[in-house]
């Protein structure tokens, strides 16, 4: 199950505009998607995944990213979302459940059909170590600059940079 995000104003912040709420939505979607999409909806007693599963985790991962990223970066998250999903299994360990659980906006400025967000989020994982089976839940918190910009009415993110905090476990 994933953790849902707790989207916080801003001290002193307004009321969000439509446009702001639409935006912050799409962010901590965006966010979270990396991790849901490899959360497995079935494994064998053995560990491993049906390649049907495997299909229909991929045909997901492309219907969740297109709605969320555009360009290059949909590219990069559509290579990497196929990737990891042709690696999981019981060596490699699965993820059970996790994503984002914080997201703190620190800045959403939008000039007509362009956005840019500073956001501080926690990421967890849960999941099981390879053959051991051991549980690991690493998480980390990290401060993301978004660009998105609206195409055909919806809010898209084409760039992201992510910045760990110092002392914070990768995610």
């Amino acid at each position: 199950m994933l953790v849902r995000a707790a989207v916080l104003a801003s001290p002193g912040e307004t009321a969000p505009t439509a446009d702001q709420l639409a935006v912050q939505q799409t962010v901590v979607a965006a966010l979270d998607a990396p991790t849901e999409l490899l959360i497995i909806p079935s494994v064998n007693a053995d560990g491993t995944v049906d390649p049907e599963i495997r299909v229909q985790m991929e045909a997901h991962a492309r219907e969740v990213l297109t709605g969320l990223f555009a360009g290059d970066l949909l590219a990069e998250r559509l290579a990497i979302a196929e990737r990891n999903i042709v690696e999981v299994g019981p060596d490699e360990g699965l993820i059970i459940g996790g994503g984002v659980s914080e997201v703190r906006f620190i800045s959403t400025v939008i000039d007509g059909d362009r956005a840019a967000v500073v956001v501080h989020d926690r990421i967890t994982e849960v999941g099981k170590a390879g053959p051991s089976g051991r549980t690991f839940s690493p998480s980390g918190t990290e401060t993301n600059t978004l660009t998105l910009v609206r195409t055909n009415g919806r809010w898209l993110v084409v760039s992201e940079q992510s910045t760990p905090d110092s002392g914070s476990q990768p995610g």
